[in-house]
């Protein structure tokens, strides 16, 4: 440059002349231009930070990222989970280092309190091997979720690093992922209950069990305001059921399946009728024997199993051995339940019986039955061990014998004491020796 040109002063008020010679609508624009220049600055620097890690100004980590086969620059991935293994969230992450922690300043951003404002940073070796590095936290890191508690250190084998309640896992863009679950579409499997004539004709189960309850089973004068109040308990029962279940099925699979499911409960009350049915048979042929036991314990929990089961297949999110298993467990639960309630029951007096009223005839074939000859043989050992009692203890057999032909004396209320006192504990006093 010139030295006259360098000695010339500037004047001080060139800029304001110039902005002054401009009209007010050119100096809006010009203010407008500058403001819009801004924003878009600030909106470039706002995208520089949305990828963890990524340089927030040009040239601040040092150049553009490396070639993706060298293993400095791959591409890592932190998961987030909770600590019964469930994702909370996932983060791509381009640089290193970068910090984790609960502030707003960190990389990684993780909301749980047992997590410091800034808690962990991650570093990558010159060889490329990450390495965790905790930054003075309260509650420490940890390289495995039930490991010891770490300062600086390699990242674990399994990649996965204990923060508070949260568990953070590191994989690479190669890791592998569980198959898709198979999205239940047209008419196979357990989605043929969500027709509408399929719903709708199982209803019609429910009048054949309104049927049932009150013309077989029934014991009395059927009335009609009982029959109607039981087929709109039946009715809301199975509704209120089925809501449940769709309630799930919404939340799991964004779609709600209720006639499905009403359909569902429709058909395990016939299969229970048809359970109940066979199970007197078996009690009847089958009773004191472990065969005998077990189909009974099968027919009642297989209803209650298929229940099970065909509903969590209407959620759609288990497979089916777990779904087998869980529904067995489920019903075998149910089923003790019921059995220890109706034990608990039974002891208390009630007014109706307890036994089926529905007679059930059996073909002669199928009841059980001796030869002549051993029932003679059960009576005549009978016959021995009551003679032997009576040579045993004489006068408890003679008083017991009075009792029983109706001796007023005998069968006062004084002596129901010591019959009850005789047939527990095997002694007898005669009725005149407390006297």
């Amino acid at each position: 440059m010139p030295a006259a040109a360098r000695a010339q002063p500037r004047r001080p008020d060139e800029g304001g002349a110039l902005l002054a010679g401009l009209s007010p609508a050119a100096r809006a624009l010009r203010r407008r231009a500058q403001g819009g220049r801004a924003r878009s600055e600030y909106a470039r620097s706002r995208d520089f930070t949305r990828t963890v890690g990524r340089e927030r100004r040009n040239g601040a980590t040092g150049g553009r990222p490396l070639p993706r086969g060298d293993r400095v620059g791959e591409v890592i991935f932190l998961e987030v989970l909770d600590r019964r293994g469930r994702l909370l969230d996932r983060h791509r992450i381009d640089r290193c280092p970068i910090t984790i922690g609960r502030a707003y300043a960190n990389d990684v951003i993780v909301d749980d309190p047992y997590v410091c404002p800034t808690h962990l940073r991650l570093l990558r070796t010159d060889d490329g091997a990450l390495r965790v590095e905790d930054l003075g936290s309260v509650n420490g890191t940890h390289g495995d979720p039930d490991g010891a508690r770490i300062s600086r250190a390699p990242l674990p084998s399994d990649g996965r690093v204990r923060i508070g309640n949260t568990v953070l896992r590191f994989r690479r863009d190669d890791a592998s992922v569980p198959p898709a679950l198979v999205q239940i579409h047209g008419a196979s499997g357990s989605t043929r209950l969500t027709r509408a004539p399929v719903a709708l004709a199982s209803w019609l189960i429910v009048a054949v069990l309104l049927m049932n309850s009150v013309l077989i089973e029934g014991y009395e004068r059927p009335q009609g305001w009982r029959v109607a109040g039981l087929g709109i308990l039946f009715v809301v029962g199975i509704s209120v059921w089925a809501a449940a279940w769709a309630l799930v099925t919404r939340v799991v699979t964004h779609d709600w399946r209720f006639l499905a499911h009403t359909s569902v409960a429709c058909i395990f009350l016939g299969l229970d009728l048809i359970g109940d049915t066979v199970q007197g048979y078996v009690r009847f042929i089958g009773a004191g024997t472990w065969s005998g036991t077990l189909l009974s314990v099968a027919c009642n929990a297989g209803p209650v199993g298929w229940l099970f089961s065909a509903h969590l297949a209407l959620v759609g999110t288990m497979k089916a051995p777990k779904r087998l298993a869980v529904a067995t467990v489920a019903a075998l639960c149910l089923l003790g339940l019921f059995t220890f309630a109706s034990r608990w029951n039974s002891f208390e007096f009630s007014r109706q019986i307890h036994f089926d009223a529905a007679l059930r005839p059996l073909p002669r074939a199928w009841i059980p039955g001796a030869p002549v000859e051993a029932i003679l043989a059960e009576v005549l050992d009978l016959e021995g061990e009551v003679r032997q009692l009576a040579t045993q203890k004489p006068r408890a057999a003679a008083w017991l014998a009075g009792l029983e032909e109706g001796d007023s004396e005998l069968g006062s209320q004084r002596n129901e004491g010591r019959v009850r006192q005789h047939r527990a504990t095997g002694r007898f006093d005669p009725p005149g020796q407390n006297r």
